[in-house]
């Protein structure tokens, strides 16, 4: 599965974990609680996809990275108590609270969530000493005496062997007691979380260009090839760090997050064209329709890399035009909502105050107008979009990935599902837009293969 598939089935399991009875008991009993194991390559964004269910689901979440933990520091060390039996006194060995298990009772006392997530990651790297104790607590949610708090499930995380020399493959025993899950890397799944992320439109157009780069792990005679959707994103945030302070960006650079020589150097010469190509062409122009004959020409005549890094140019800056449209109305509805609250309370207010609550009123006005002309404006951007692409290309690949990406978008989704228009009717329906993608992408293919031929 994907891991967008792999965070829905993790949530769900959760979900009914901690579903309960009219008498607010648990409906899963402790013991069939099964802990979910996730196996993904690194960088899949399996720790991400913990964070967002925990964000999701209003509930607490503890992280820990197993690797490094040893018998004691997971269930504790042992300490001599006093206890009688039978009339006699006894000095008996017991187990302080496992750290783990005491890091849960901290966030409960500093978040206030009662109900939560431990998120065991990279579990399938034990060490010896610690594989039976661990056994018991998957299954019976227990480290020496202590036990997890009712409401906390647990969901762990591995990659497999031969990602990591260090990591085992579970026993029968093991896995009879986990939910299994394996997600593979799937570069369309991504790019959804990508958009949603602003990652940078050069990282998004090489990728859309060549999505055999997303994610690869090789190993060679003269290297080992490590590139994974975590390196991309990082390396998108330093691109557009570099962009903003204007520092270079070299080969260098993109080698410390793409540890893949031909990768690194493809990405980089992409990237000079994409910053070339960037600054010959004025995007808010076509945006806003002031476009020249000339510019709709040579988009016309542009090769396939050309084609897909405009049209990223373009939906990148309606995503985010429409995302700040969408965060204002939050913003505005928050407002109205607390205007509304103090709106019956009218008598016993002083001058003054009844004078604020006026002007509040007057800038709340002042502002929803703003957004209304900002929200008509971004719509008049997406029409114009929409209808240089379909001047320049028809109803082809390049408007189908427009629709697509836009589609994808949280942020540019929901204003289009606020401000539908026809021209944006007409475009969706354009067609099966993955057909479309995997057509353009076997163009760039083809003109690759050509060029070599003539090379």
């Amino acid at each position: 599965m994907d891991i967008a598939s792999a965070k829905q089935q993790i949530r769900e399991t959760i979900q009914i974990y901690l579903a309960k009875d009219e008498n607010g008991r648990y409906r899963v009993p402790l013991t069939q609680q099964r802990p979910v194991f996730l196996l993904g390559a690194p960088g899949l964004g399996k720790t991400a996809i913990m964070h967002q269910i925990s964000s999701e689901l209003g509930i607490g979440m503890v992280a820990y990275s197993m690797t490094h933990h040893t018998r004691q520091s997971a269930i504790g060390l042992p300490m001599i108590v006093q206890k009688e039996y039978g009339g006699v006194s006894y000095a008996v060995s017991e187990y302080t609270m496992s750290e783990i298990i005491a890091s849960v009772y901290d966030c409960m006392e500093e978040t206030g969530c009662r109900e939560g997530m431990l998120f065991l990651d990279e579990i399938n790297c034990i060490s010896e000493t610690l594989l039976p104790p661990m056994l018991l607590f998957l299954q019976y949610k227990q480290f020496g005496g202590h036990r997890l708090p009712e409401g906390w499930v647990i969901v762990t995380a591995g990659n497999p062997k031969k990602y990591n020399r260090n990591a085992r493959e579970f026993e029968i025993a093991i896995l009879d007691r986990l939910l299994y899950m394996e997600a593979e890397p799937d570069y369309r799944v991504w790019k959804r979380y990508a958009l949603e992320r602003q990652v940078s439109g050069a990282v998004l157009a090489y990728l859309d260009s060549h999505p055999e780069h997303f994610c690869v792990m090789e190993k060679t005679a003269e290297y080992t090839a490590v590139v994974t959707p975590r390196g991309w994103e990082d390396l998108s945030e330093n691109l557009k760090m570099r962009e903003e302070l204007g520092l270079t960006v070299s080969e260098d650079v993109i080698a410390q997050f793409m540890q893949h020589p031909e990768i690194t150097q493809e990405f980089a010469a992409y990237y000079r064209f994409y910053q070339r190509y960037q600054g010959a062409l004025d995007v808010s122009l076509i945006l806003s329709g002031a476009h020249t004959g000339e510019t709709l020409r040579a988009a016309a005549d542009a090769d396939p890399y050309e084609r897909i890094a405009l049209t990223g140019m373009l939906t990148e800056a309606l995503i985010r035009r429409m995302g700040n449209v969408m965060a204002k109305m939050e913003e505005l509805k928050r407002l109205r909502g607390q205007l509304r609250e103090d709106h019956p309370e009218t008598a016993g207010r002083d001058a003054a105050e009844e004078q604020e609550r006026q002007h509040q009123r007057q800038r709340y006005q002042k502002r929803l107008s703003a957004l209304r002309e900002e929200q008509q404006s971004v719509t008049c951007a997406l029409e114009c979009a929409l209808s240089f692409l379909t001047e320049a290309y028809g109803a082809g690949n390049e408007l189908g990935m427009a629709v697509s990406d836009l589609l994808a978008a949280p942020q540019s989704a929901a204003f289009l599902g606020q401000f539908p228009n026809e021209a944006w009717l007409r475009a969706a329906e354009a067609g099966s837009l993955p057909a479309r993608e995997e057509k353009l992408i076997r163009r760039i293919t083809d003109v690759e293969n050509e060029a070599g031929e003539h090379g």
